[in-house]
C-alpha cells in the first residue's frame, strides 16, 4: 500500500486512492492487558507484522507487563511452536519476546519498509471490531498524500459501522 501511494503521488496519478485501515498490535496488547477483568498471560504475536516492525515494541510491552510474548508466523508448526515457547516462559516465570519466525523476523525488522511506511502514514486512534476505539493504534496517510486519502475525498469518515448482534469480536 505504501510502495502504491507513493508511486502514485510521484507520478501525479489523481484516479488512485487508498482507504487505510491498518493497525498497531502492541496498543491492543497493552489495553487488553488493562482491561479490568483480563485474564490473558502470554500472546502470539503477528510474525507478518514483525517482518517490517520489528519485535523493539514488543518487547516494551514484556518489559512494563511482565507477559512473555512469541512471535510466530501462521504455518501449523509455527503456531505450536509460539505456543510451546509462551508456556515454557509462564511456566519458568520469565517475561521475555521469543522470536520463533526468526526465518523471517529480524529485532529491527526491515528498516526501509520501516522508513517508507514512516513517510506515508502516520499514527492516529482506530476502532477495533468489538472493542471500540483503542488510542493510537492505528495508521493514517500523512497530510503529503491527502490527494489519495479516499477517507478525505469520499468522506467515508461520517460512516458509523455496525457490529452484528451475533459478532463476538469483543469477547
Amino acid at each position: 500500500c505504501a510502495m502504491a501511494l507513493r508511486l502514485a503521488r510521484s507520478r501525479h496519478i489523481h484516479n488512485f486512492s487508498a482507504l487505510v485501515s491498518h493497525v498497531r498490535v502492541p496498543p491492543a496488547i497493552a489495553a487488553i492487558l488493562e482491561s479490568p477483568g483480563n485474564r490473558v498471560r502470554a500472546f502470539l504475536g503477528p510474525g507478518h507484522v514483525c517482518t517490517v516492525v520489528g519485535t523493539s515494541e514488543y518487547e516494551e510491552l514484556v518489559r512494563r507487563y511482565r507477559t512473555p510474548i512469541a512471535i510466530t508466523g501462521f504455518e501449523p508448526v509455527d503456531l505450536l511452536e509460539g505456543l510451546l515457547r509462551v508456556v515454557r516462559r509462564l511456566e519458568a516465570g520469565e517475561a521475555v519476546v521469543d522470536n520463533a519466525y526468526a526465518r523471517a523476523v529480524r529485532p529491527e525488522g526491515n528498516v526501509r519498509a520501516r522508513e517508507l511506511m514512516d513517510e506515508v502514514f502516520e499514527v492516529c486512534d482506530r476502532p477495533w471490531r468489538g472493542i471500540g476505539v483503542i488510542p493510537m493504534s492505528g495508521y493514517r496517510l500523512r497530510e503529503a498524500y491527502a490527494a489519495h486519502d479516499a477517507e478525505r475525498l469520499f468522506d467515508v469518515g461520517t460512516i458509523e459501522p455496525r457490529e452484528p448482534a451475533i459478532c463476538i469480536s469483543g469477547q
